[in-house]
């Protein structure tokens, strides 16, 4: 049955047979992991056995009764099984991430003890919020986050199976949709930062140093959203800019993500020159709230695009958002949050109308221009920033 046949036109596109891939011809039963290697079986008994001892994720499996594959949690038979392989791995990566978490705080001890037990040595507050921030992210949140999927994996066989399977097939539909826009400004990034490691004083050079700005320098507004204090800055700016991201290029179009990052971190910008006038600002961050708050509107109001469950997960992020930038107020910029995240709110409402439909919006001609202006905008702004580094080198 196409995609636009009656029956499924009016489905989400995740949710649709399509989907899925065609199941090969190479077994009436069979697997797909994360690595997209396939796996045929003769029988129902080799599928469980096998979903039972695969040690790498599985994507999808595939089934006689459909034409297309299916997230593991849709065939209710295989409920059991999945609960027990849930289960085994949540504890062999609680048992692995003990060793690192026990590594973590004896180092983040060892660090603490050495910085405020010299007196004499002058800190640089960047080096205060780094160490201790990379243990916690690379040593001790993987432990976190395995205690966490044990805790979560003793409460699955009281979840409603529907709603588990919902999310599972969104997520894995979504890792499937290209993200070219994201993966563009995430390299794009990157390289800004790999200059940065070259020169010295790059901060200054193109950073939004306040004074400076006020002073005349008004492309320090702009230049400044694609340098960071650290690596550390870095990878959590990234790692959410991929997230959120490629959520809203996926469901919102390509167009929209560039347009909503190049206004918010100019929103963001501004409320950070407003309301916190002294020092320097750097980071994507602005343009990232901008993401969130533009798709707490988008996702508000075309709830026929996702589960409910999913939907859910934007607000676990504002709230900490929300309180990270209470613990860390004095090292963060929460004026820029603020301002990019009330810019998105108001890019959502403006341009998107409440939906009751469950297809995704239409590219309009309009629409392709005015973004690819601000992909341009934004690659421009990158390079700027770059040859402003190497100018002051």
């Amino acid at each position: 049955m196409s995609i636009d046949s009656p029956g499924h036109a009016e489905l989400p596109a995740w949710a649709r047979p399509e989907a899925f891939p065609v199941k090969p011809d190479s077994g009436p039963y069979g697997l797909c992991d994360i690595t997209g290697k396939t796996f045929a079986f003769s029988s129902w008994q080799d599928l469980t056995q096998g979903l039972r001892t695969h040690s790498v994720p599985v994507d999808w499996v595939w089934i006689p009764e459909r034409q297309h594959g299916l997230a593991p949690e849709e065939v209710p038979e295989l409920g059991s099984t999945l609960l027990e392989r849930r289960r085994r791995q949540a504890g062999a990566d609680l048992r692995k991430g003990r060793g690192k978490a026990l590594l973590g705080g004896v180092l983040m001890a060892v660090y603490f003890l050495f910085r405020f037990g010299r007196e004499t040595v002058v800190w640089d507050w960047f080096i205060d919020l780094t160490v201790p921030g990379f243990l916690l992210v690379f040593l001790i949140r993987p432990w976190l986050l395995a205690k966490w999927d044990v805790v979560r994996s003793e409460k699955m066989d009281r979840v409603a199976p529907a709603t588990s399977a919902e999310a599972v097939r969104y997520d894995s539909w979504l890792q499937r949709q290209p993200a070219r826009v994201s993966l563009f400004l995430v390299v794009l990034t990157g390289l800004v930062f790999l200059v940065q490691l070259t020169v010295g004083h790059e901060i200054a050079a193109a950073g939004l140093v306040k004074s400076q700005y006020r002073a005349g320098e008004t492309w320090r507004l702009f230049t400044g959203a694609f340098l960071h204090g650290n690596a550390l800055h870095l990878y959590l700016n990234l790692g959410a800019l991929w997230y959120l991201g490629r959520r809203a290029e996926v469901l919102a179009r390509w167009v929209h993500l560039p347009l909503v990052i190049l206004l918010s971190l100019l929103g963001g910008a501004w409320a950070s020159v407003e309301l916190m006038p002294q020092g320097t600002s750097v980071g994507l961050s602005g343009g990232i709230s901008g993401i969130l708050g533009f798709l707490l509107v988008f996702e508000r109001w075309h709830r026929a695009l996702l589960p409910e469950s999913v939907r859910r997960e934007l607000w676990t992020s504002l709230g900490l958002m929300v309180l990270i930038g209470f613990l860390g107020f004095r090292f963060l910029d929460n004026a820029a949050h603020a301002g990019g995240l009330l810019t998105g709110f108001a890019y959502a409402l403006i341009v998107f109308p409440p939906s009751s439909s469950a297809r995704r919006p239409r590219i309009l001609p309009q629409d392709r221009i005015l973004g690819g202006a601000a992909l341009l905008g934004l690659t421009v702004i990158a390079l700027a920033a770059v040859v402003v580094m190497l100018r002051s080198n």
